[in-house]
């Protein structure tokens, strides 16, 4: 796998690292089709010049008016233009020449891996007595941007916002004092096309260099070259005059003692350049500086890194070190009296080039820099810089010449990545606040996601503490290595547990970092808090029930009901809340989310069909605990369209039978006489209606009937007259209604004799227990008369009501609860005795009612309407 940009190639080793290799000029371009090598050669295309492939975008001029040249560097373009009309260049691959853009003065243009070389060729003393040659003001158009002198008297290419963008050293000029040996180890004519050539890449040994003035002026570059270098008796022609112009991205630079304040920045000589000290041609003394963005690898483990140059030439095949050291960075302004800082010595190295018996055609030469690559990969440095010095700067033999175009090779391994996706129970973790967690009998599991950029294997490291913030943490290594992109878990065993073996609450914070199978840590995740709460919610409470918060109503089908949930107590965190009507489990339906600084919420609950319900509710906190109880409230949802009321007013001609008002269900009437007592049924004071009584005695056979009267799964009421005789029965019990089983018992509306009084009850029998459960309403001394009494047993609650109505009116509820017996089904109504006719009545009784379903008020208003008896009234007869 290969991964490259301009500068850099990187590829995947079979140990899983990678290794990249970093030049200092780019070796490549991005294209239509993908990446290409660089070619700097020059064409006409589309009446401008531009290389075949090079970095950035240049143009030259290809002719005319047109400016000299354009540098795009990113949105900067910069626009130079010559004080004149230019001629037709003469391309010869990289290089287009101007001829005679003064009389004997050419213009050669070259665009190398450095930035684009302008150097003007002064062919002659007379050339160079031009006064158009005194001062040279260039045009200049920045869009984008600007340029400026820099503070070492280069050139800076500006941003909008001031980043540099592009630079060139300060300009220098050099004659041909020196010597040019050409390809034959011969001197050659300095007026020479070879040597011209040669010159045109900077300076020789033994020229004369002198700095060339600069200045900004109006935004246009103005270029003053030194009059005595350009003119003098001494200056041997022809001269050059060089204003390179370059982008920032890769450095290089010659420092040379002999001209210490002149900058030799990004040479391009093909025959390379000296580090040393040579007294072959002249005398020098050179280093060579390189500097190399390493941004790419910053933070990373370096296991090896290397730097290759190639050596061209050596005085002879005996062999001498040269050494790498770390150096400061490399700029336009770098000369040998600013030079870079030597840092930690490196690598030295010991070889000869340039030969027949030692590498003639030159040899790369390649230095360990593992230390100081590691040291500034690790102090997260953008670039790198390292210096090439002879070992002995005294000694010519030492003398070495390198091209420019060194490189760097580093193996490394990246950091694993951050670890993300870190879950606390498989709740995400929050970027503020903490994860909310209920009562737990599991320890609480802390999982991350792990990955390394080279694939490798990799390992958590959890950071744990009690609290909200990691202090004195407790570092714990999850064991194995898991491939790349997987997720590391953690149990937090350590945590203590309460006296119900649940994990005990508290707040926890984690963070984790990951390691790889070579020791390389990430950076620590963030934190990560959670709390615990082992404390359950209450019951909620449920507000607006029909027949609880308001007794005058009741479920009824066809309707809804607005309910509002409440926090059973205002402790609880309460956040929402789920009901069901068919399950004692909580539904998996969202939650209805509470509200408000009650934290409640009301809703609209549908009608239920008609039957027994029960409602269950559950709250639940912000730590995900529900209630472990829910509130319960079980109902009866009544169809009033099937509430039938079998009636019997024993007022019918028929001597021998009572027709209930429904036809369904005729009582023969037994022993029981209509008797000469009778309830007034109308309220018209002067003329009363009378509804005769029936009489009945302990001897009479009572009236009795078997049939479904009422639905067992339903509530129902039984409702009668009764006036109890003076005289008791011989138990003190008395019967005046029995509504059991077919043959067994069930409910009982009667009298007991209290004193010289008598007191109403209702009993109910409780299948469960085998016994009866009685509510007792107590009645006035002596003969109370006649009294409506309403018994009401509710099927949901499982308790019976007492009513007795009237004068004095009062209200009894069975003190526990009653479950009928399954026989219940078909039952048996006897009026006057009980089921088993052990309690008779004695006394009188009338208007008896079985009702499917509560009696409403307005029956029961109705039902009031008929007097109790105040007196005695005469019926066929007298009383």
């Amino acid at each position: 796998m290969e991964d490259r940009t301009e500068t850099e190639t990187v590829w995947a080793t079979p140990r899983g690292t990678f290794s990249t290799k970093i030049s200092n000029a780019p070796v490549r371009v991005k294209g239509d089709d993908g990446w290409e090598s660089i070619d700097f050669d020059l064409v006409e295309r589309d009446g401008v010049v531009r290389p075949q492939a090079a970095p950035g975008d240049v143009e030259l001029s290809a002719g005319g008016r047109d400016p000299l040249l354009q540098v795009t560097v990113g949105d900067v373009t910069t626009s130079i233009s010559w004080p004149g009309t230019l001629p037709s260049p003469v391309l010869d691959g990289p290089t287009a020449t101007y001829v005679d853009v003064i009389d004997d003065v050419d213009l050669r243009m070259t665009v190398t891996d450095g930035g684009v070389s302008q150097v003007l060729v002064v062919r002659t003393a007379a050339a160079a007595a031009d006064p158009r040659l005194a001062q040279l003001k260039l045009a200049t158009d920045v869009d984008n941007g600007r340029v400026e002198v820099a503070d070492g008297g280069g050139l800076s290419v500006l941003d909008d916002v001031g980043r540099t963008v592009g630079d060139a050293p300060a300009p220098i000029m050099w004659d041909s004092s020196g010597t040019v040996v050409g390809d034959g180890g011969h001197p050659v004519v300095d007026s020479s096309a070879e040597a011209v050539d040669r010159r045109t890449q900077g300076p020789v040994e033994n020229d004369d260099v002198a700095p060339v003035g600069l200045a900004v002026t109006g935004g246009d570059i103005v270029l003053e070259p030194h009059r005595d270098a350009l003119t003098g008796a001494d200056v041997q022609y022809p001269v050059y005059i060089d204003p390179k112009v370059g982008g920032r991205a890769f450095a290089w630079a010659m420092v040379f003692k002999q001209h210490p304040s002149s900058s030799f920045y990004k040479w391009t000589d093909e025959e390379g350049q000296g580090t040393g000290y040579q007294n072959y041609i002249g005398v020098s003394n050179k280093r060579l500086f390189f500097q190399y963005g390493i941004s790419s690898l910053s933070g990373h483990q370096i296991r090896s890194a290397t730097f290759k140059a190639t050596m061209v030439w050596s005085p002879s095949c005996t062999t001498r070190p040269i050494k790498v050291y770390r150096s400061g960075g490399v700029s336009s302004d770098t000369t040998w009296n600013d030079q870079p800082s030597l840092g930690a010595f490196q690598d030295r190295k010991s070889y000869s080039a340039g030969h027949s018996g030692c590498n003639p055609g030159g040899r790369d030469v390649v230095w360990n820099i593992k230390n100081g690559m590691a040291a500034a990969a690790g102090d997260g440095r953008p670039t790198i810089g390292l210096a090439l010095i002879a070992e002995d700067e005294s000694d010519p033999v030492n003398w070495r010449r390198f091209k420019h175009n060194a490189s760097i090779t580093v193996e490394y391994n990246r950091r694993p990545s951050v670890p993300t996706s870190r879950t606390i129970n498989g709740i995400a973790c929050p970027t503020t606040g903490a994860v909310r967690l209920g009562r737990m009998t599991s320890y609480p599991v802390m999982r991350a996601k792990l990955a390394d950029p080279d694939g490798n294997n990799v390992r958590a490291l959890w950071d744990w503490n009690a609290g909200s913030d990691i202090t004195s943490a407790h570092s714990d290594i999850t064991g194995s290595y898991v491939a790349s992109g997987s997720t590391a878990a953690r149990s937090l065993s350590a945590l203590s547990r309460d006296e119900n073996d649940t994990v005990k609450s508290g707040t926890w914070t984690f963070r984790v970092s990951a390691e790889d199978s070579g020791g390389l840590r990430s950076a620590a995740s963030d934190e990560c808090t959670f709390t615990i709460d082992s404390t359950l919610a209450a019951p909620p409470r449920v507000l607006g029930l029909p027949g609880v918060d308001d007794p005058s109503t009741s479920w009824e089908p066809d309707k809804s009901y607005q309910l509002t949930f409440a926090p059973g107590s205002t402790k609880d965190d309460v956040v929402g809340y789920r009901y069901s009507f068919t399950s004692d489990q909580p539904p998996t339906t969202a939650m209805l989310a509470a509200s408000g600084s009650g934290k409640t919420h009301t809703l609209d609950l549908p009608a239920q069909s008609v039957g027994t319900h029960k409602l269950r509710v559950w709250a639940y906190e912000a730590s995900g605990n529900r209630s472990e109880v829910p509130f319960v409230h079980e109902f009866e949802v009544l169809d009033p369209e099937r509430f039938v009321r079998s009636t019997y007013t024993f007022d019918d001609e028929d001597g021998s039978l009572a027709v209930d008002s429904t036809g369904e269900f005729p009582l023969d009437i037994g022993d029981a006489t209509r008797s000469t007592r009778s309830l007034y049924v109308d309220d018209d004071p002067d003329n009363r209606a009378r509804d005769a009584m029936i009489s009945l005695s302990e001897s009479s056979q009572p009236p009795a009937m078997v049939g479904s009267f009422v639905d067992p799964k339903r509530s129902f009421d039984l409702a009668l007259f009764v006036d109890p005789a003076k005289t008791a029965t011989s138990s003190n019990q008395m019967t005046a209604l029995s509504l059991g089983g077919e043959n067994s018992p069930g409910l009982e509306i009667g009298a007991e004799v209290n004193g010289t009084g008598f007191d109403y009850v209702l009993r109910v029998w409780d299948s469960q227990t085998a016994a009866w459960v009685v509510a007792r309403v107590p009645g006035d001394d002596g003969q109370p008369g006649t009294r409506p009494v309403v018994g009401s047993y509710d099927v949901v609650t499982k308790k019976a009501t007492l009513r007795v109505l009237g004068a004095n009116a009062a209200t009894a509820v069975t003190p526990g609860t009653a479950t009928l017996p399954e026989s219940f089904v078909r039952q048996r109504l006897t009026v006057g005795a009980s089921y088993d006719a052990t309690r008779r009545w004695t006394g009188f009784l009338d208007q008896v009612v079985v009702a499917r379903g509560p009696l409403t008020d307005d029956e029961i208003s109705n039902f009031l309407k008929i007097w109790d008896r105040t007196e005695c009234v005469a019926v066929s007869g007298g009383c």
